[in-house]
């Protein structure tokens, strides 16, 4: 790590002939000769810096050491050789830290430097590491860590970091809850209390922090928040950036909670800003004399001030091998929960481990799945259907690249995988109306068709299976059936609203059933039983157009084990209504499960949404890549951000579906 520049003729009175064949053999490392004479001239003549180096060996294979409370990983050494360590804890105030340094300055390094030293020393039990990294190509070797809660490599879609973040303000209020039931006060004393269930600490590290900070938002409240009332519950903050000038809404909220600033070479206002006023001048003095490249960082915190050079693990072979190293030594070991990754492009197929899940909900029902929900459980997001009003879907967004049909097939197919499962013997009737003959959804739904797993209606029996479907449940005999309209505003019969030859029969069919058939006489008693809910469903509205028939198998079919799913552009064209005019209550008392993909915000006023869900709508991504929707239940008045599934492929089909 020290090198001098040597004059051969200054060693020696070397011949012109010996110079040039000192030049041309390039290294001294070979001749022991010149090697001898080299390492004399540099010992006399230069004075060498103790380099202290920190003992990787003995960390990563020395047991881990175990904790209720405090963190502290050796990161570095003083000038007088004595090691200096990262610390969290609340027993002495080191509660939450900041790190800044501008480029080229080894932030990154620093930090790579305190995440292995941390996770070489606590197991995953004692340890929980919250990762963001907004330049996305710093923290994405600690994928499958299992120190590793969550990992953020890309800020595309912020939604996703208000999701990561807002995990942990759920963690720390369910925290606050077993505290306030045990008796306890902080971390360390309620895992004394509890050996049951052992709380980790928590350490949201966010590097390039400033983007979080760029404008007011929920997630700039929550990491508040945390600030604020974290460490009580072992949670703390790690933030780092190059520089503040571009977070206008790093205030003092968060600021005047940080206890350590470790401070590498930057601009000397931003260094002052970070500590207090009387510390100001002193920050900015030493800040102004430190080298970049040298792997100098000036503390500043709750152990007074202190000038050290950090570790220093180098990028590449040195730093994966130590990566490597403490993955091995925590194979053994359990993390607390499953890693989540988050790098954007978000695909999810329908998988075993998604149909498994589905089986254990709804157990009663049909459970329809569109795809899987963003945060930090990741699990498919279930929609049971019950035999009941409303229990239809509904999807809404702009059908450019065929985003909303890609999700209502999607959705389908989970209802196949649930049918499956539970053998509720549900047919499928799809009327597709978006005539793109080139469509890649066309051949999921022929792989599907072939494999007898739904019918796609051909346009000339669309009117003759909506009268079926309305006979049928007049009659209470429908059969589970889910009836499917791919691109409502291209149904021509139903935008011309054609007329049907006959309306669905109010005569209940009294049919004696065959003998031994105890389906169909359970059938017979149910139909007696509901002669008067049926007579007054039809009274004076003998259904005689297809928009008559749509409504009805919507306000009937549900209670009758007809679902209908409808995939519609523009919220205002549901239905055509023929004012023009879409209202709310028309729309929920049919549908109570709506699902929202990216659409424009005018269309959207008549749904009444939430006030911070509306402008959201629009900035939903639309890349298939990294395609986003918002499912919101009516009843229940929630929203779930979630991630659509893939077009199921052959495979899918044949061993999952199927």
């Amino acid at each position: 790590d020290c090198y001098h520049v040597i004059n051969a003729e200054e060693v020696n009175a070397w011949k012109e002939m010996q110079k040039n064949a000192f030049i041309s053999t390039g290294s001294i490392a070979n001749n022991n000769v010149w090697a001898k004479a080299a390492f004399d001239y540099i010992n006399n003549v230069t004075t060498r810096q103790i380099v202290h180096t920190f003992d990787w060996k003995t960390a990563v294979e020395s047991p881990y050491t175990p904790t209720d409370n405090e963190i502290i990983a050796p990161i570095g050494f003083t000038e007088d050789g004595k090691p200096f360590n990262f610390q969290m804890d609340i027993n002495h105030d080191h509660t939450h830290a900041f790190v800044i340094g501008a480029t080229g300055s080894g932030k990154s390094r620093f930090l790579h430097d305190v995440i292995l030293s941390m996770t070489a020393k606590y197991q995953p039990e004692d340890l929980e590491l919250y990762l963001l990294d907004f330049k996305g190509v710093e923290l994405n070797c600690y994928r499958d860590f299992k120190h590793a809660r969550a990992i953020l490599v890309d800020n595309a879609d912020e939604r996703i970091t208000y999701e990561v973040v807002r995990g942990i303000k759920e963690e720390m209020s369910r925290r606050q809850q077993l505290f306030s039931q045990a008796g306890a006060s902080y971390v360390n004393e309620y895992n004394r209390m509890n050996t049951g269930e052992h709380l980790t600490q928590i350490i949201f590290v966010a590097d390039e922090c400033q983007t979080l900070f760029e404008k007011p938002s929920e997630i700039v409240s929550i990491i508040r928040d945390i600030a604020t009332k974290g460490r009580v519950y072992g949670i703390h903050l790690l933030l780092c950036t190059q520089t503040l000038s571009n977070a206008p809404e790093l205030g003092n909220g968060i600021l005047s909670q940080i206890t350590e600033h470790y401070i590498l070479p930057c601009k000397a206002i931003d260094a002052g800003r970070l500590v207090e006023d009387h510390k100001r001048t002193k920050t900015e003095n030493v800040v102004a004399t430190m080298e970049k490249g040298k792997g100098l960082c000036y503390y500043e915190g709750s152990d007074g001030e202190t000038l050290f050079t950090f570790n220093f693990v180098k990028k590449g072979e040195m730093q994966q091998s130590l990566i490597d190293q403490i993955k091995q030594k925590s194979d053994t070991h359990s993390s607390p929960q499953k890693q989540v990754y988050f790098s954007g492009a978000l695909q999810f197929p329908i998988t075993q481990e998604v149909a498994d899940y589905m089986a254990t909900k709804g157990r009663k029902n049909i459970v329809a799945s569109p795809g899987q929900v963003i945060g930090l459980d990741l699990m498919p997001l279930a929609i049971p259907l019950k035999d009941n009003m409303s229990e239809n879907i509904v999807l809404f967004g702009i059908n450019d690249c065929h985003n909303v049909t890609r999700t209502t097939i999607g959705l389908i197919a989970s209802l196949m995988v649930s049918n499956k499962q539970k053998d509720w013997g549900y047919k499928f009737l799809i009327l597709d109306c978006l005539d793109d003959e080139e469509a890649e959804y066309l051949d999921v739904l022929d792989e599907l068709e072939k494999n007898n797993l739904c019918e796609v209606v051909v346009p000339r029996k669309r009117i003759d299976i909506l009268k079926q479907l309305c006979d049928e449940i007049a009659s209470h005999r429908a059969n589970p059936t889910v009836l499917v309209i791919l691109g409502q505003e291209s149904f021509g019969e139903l935008r011309y609203n054609k007329s049907i030859d006959n309306a669905p029969s109010q005569a209940m069919d009294m049919s004696m059933p065959a003998p031994g058939d105890l389906a169909a006489t359970l059938a017979m008693m149910n139909s007696i039983g509901n002669a008067s809910a049926s007579a007054t469903s039809l009274t004076g509205s003998s259904v005689k157009t297809v928009h008559e028939a749509i409504n009805y198998i919507l306000n009937e079919g549900s209670m009758n084990g007809v679902h209908t799913i409808i995939q519609v552009d523009r919220p205002n064209n549901f239905l055509f209504p023929q004012d023009g005019y879409l209202r709310k209550d028309d729309l929920y008392a049919k549908c109570k499960h709506v699902i929202l993909l990216r659409s424009e915000e005018s269309s959207l006023i008549n749904l009444r949404l939430q006030d911070d869900i509306l402008p959201q709508i629009p900035k939903l991504m639309d890349d298939t890549n990294r395609l986003r929707a918002y499912y919101y239940n009516a009843e229940s008045n929630k929203y779930q951000l979630f991630t659509p599934f893939v077009l199921p492929d052959k495979n899918t089909i044949n061993n999952i579906i199927k």
